[in-house]
């Protein structure tokens, strides 16, 4: 008759204590802690963070380290866009109106038409403000007279 008792944890490291093997250390407080080996029971007693130190399966999983095999990135699908109709107008309607080169001409003829009255208001802009600008003569400035 075989007893097949399960392996414990290390507290400080992380790692399988198999029946036989590590040491229990008890604190005054009755808290008990199973380490490994003598390499671990040091570093815990001396209280050094498990989460720093490099060879701990703690430090491992926490800056994911040995993990390559198992995660394979997977092939996220992207959505398809649904057209879907609205009160008062069909999805054909709106598929109709949604041609690309009806809004690139729709578009264009905007940005000309805006060129053109941006251009009318320069024109007249310089003509009306040389002219009054021409009416008053320079006045030379005089000296010493501050507010």
């Amino acid at each position: 008759m075989a007893l097949s008792i399960k392996p414990e944890l290390c507290q400080y490291t992380g790692f399988k204590i198999h029946p036989g093997h590590g040491k229990k250390y008890v604190r005054v407080n009755s808290q008990t802690f199973i380490l490994i080996n003598k390499k671990a029971e040091r570093q815990f007693k001396e209280k050094k963070n498990p989460r720093k130190i490099a060879w701990t399966s703690v430090y491992r999983q926490l800056h994911r380290k040995g993990i390559q095999e198992e995660t394979k990135r997977r092939r996220v699908r992207k959505q398809k866009r649904i057209i879907r109709s609205v009160v008062g107008i069909s999805v054909e309607d709106i598929k109709r109106k949604r041609k690309p080169e009806q809004h690139a001409a729709l578009r264009d003829a905007a940005i000309r038409a805006r060129k053109e009255k941006v251009k009318g208001n320069k024109n007249k802009g310089k003509k009306g403000g040389n002219a009054k600008r021409a009416k008053q003569p320079k006045q030379p400035k005089q000296k010493g007279s501050s507010k």
